[in-house]
């Protein structure tokens, strides 16, 4: 099963909440507040399993990031993408590349399944 997951949303509060809760499952958590701290963190060559953004945010979005992480070289991590009012369909994010759209509020074992299921 997956071990590390990096939790991206604008809401601090969220983000936190939800790392706290994947850590309370035994994955290693790191949160970014943007998709330029997402991107930092994962040039700056941290491993993450399974990245988590939500899809509104100011400046970027996360489907900026899902792009992003889509063109870098290198081994990929499974994109989930969450959102509370998304202008884009799942289909649409799984031709990007995203592995699935979570509607907020998401239930951490809700998401742990689909990990699973995406690991399988």
């Amino acid at each position: 099963m997956a071990k590390s997951i990096l939790i991206v949303d604008d809401e601090q509060e969220i983000a936190e909440l939800l790392a706290m809760g994947f850590a309370s499952k035994g994955f290693e958590t790191e949160t970014a507040f943007s998709v330029s701290e997402a991107e930092t963190k994962i040039q700056g060559g941290q491993h993450f399993d399974v990245v988590l953004s939500d899809i509104r945010m100011p400046r970027q979005d996360g489907v900026t990031l899902l792009k992003w992480i889509q063109e870098r070289g290198g081994p990929k991590p499974v994109v989930m993408m969450m959102t509370g009012f998304s202008q884009y369909s799942e289909a649409q994010l799984k031709a990007l590349g995203a592995h699935s759209l979570i509607n907020k509020p998401l239930a951490v074992d809700t998401v742990i399944d689909l990990i699973k299921s995406a690991e399988a």
